[in-house]
């Protein structure tokens, strides 16, 4: 009886990944990278480098879920080097995107912030017995690397903007706009479990933060308004 419940199961979960949820991620995946592209353009300094970042954070999870996937010209490079750590799935290694402000190899001694274990994207056993669900799993694997310590100052800038990215991404359902972030909760209260996606400090509280400290409300269209980004240095918690 449980070998024909867990079979059951995992028909009905593979129709709904491969239904649902791939293509929701799919389309959220594409209209953050898209709005993480505006902040690109409109930013300068520090912020324009935490925007760089997660472009290219969202570009590696929009590749492992469609590999055709188009990848702006500007993070192409290190896209590819990811990527291409991904396939080895060799061991821990200092990603080349987490580890770019790593003074020293983040993999010595206990891994840090920067050491990712690329062997996970092979020997995850959703990505070893379900091959047609591979794609969305490799992608969901690394969306969960992207845990950002907050306390450093462009990783919570990192964080800032992606907060502000998933509020303003709208995804098609049932034939309806949803914001991007109820879509993304819904994902997170399903494969946390499998997945640990879900940070010490989620975009809700960073929301919630920003709120707060902000001289003006932090609504959707902060990050495009260019006279006001600089407010977001003076809210950094943990440094100066």
């Amino acid at each position: 009886a449980c070998e024909r419940f867990f079979t059951m199961y995992g028909v009905v979960a593979e129709h709904l990944e491969l239904r649902q949820v791939k293509p929701l991620l799919q389309h959220m995946l594409q209209e953050m990278i898209h709005a993480s592209l505006e902040q690109y353009h409109y930013s300068a300094g520090d912020l324009k480098e935490a925007a760089w970042r997660n472009t290219a954070f969202l570009c590696v999870a929009a590749r492992l879920l469609n590999p055709n996937a188009p990848t702006p010209f500007i993070v192409s490079g290190i896209v590819r080097q990811e990527l291409d750590l991904i396939q080895a799935g060799a061991g821990e290694e200092p990603s080349p995107l987490f580890s770019l402000d790593a003074p020293e190899n983040p993999c010595a001694g206990a891994p840090a912030f920067g050491c990712i274990d690329y062997s996970l994207f092979r020997s995850d056993p959703f990505i070893r017995f379900h091959p047609s669900r591979k794609e969305l799993h490799q992608s969901l694997l690394w969306l969960s690397a992207g845990a950002l310590p907050l306390r450093q100052k462009l990783p919570f800038l990192q964080a800032a903007l992606l907060t502000d990215c998933v509020k303003r991404a709208q995804v098609k359902q049932d034939d309806r706009q949803v914001p991007a972030w109820r879509i993304w909760l819904k994902i997170l209260r399903f494969y946390k479990f499998f997945y640990r996606l879900e940070p010490t400090v989620d975009f809700v509280q960073v929301d919630r933060l920003l709120r707060e400290s902000l001289p003006e409300s932090f609504d959707e269209n902060f990050f495009l308004n260019p006279a006001k980004l600089q407010d977001l240095e003076r809210v950094q918690p943990g440094f100066s």
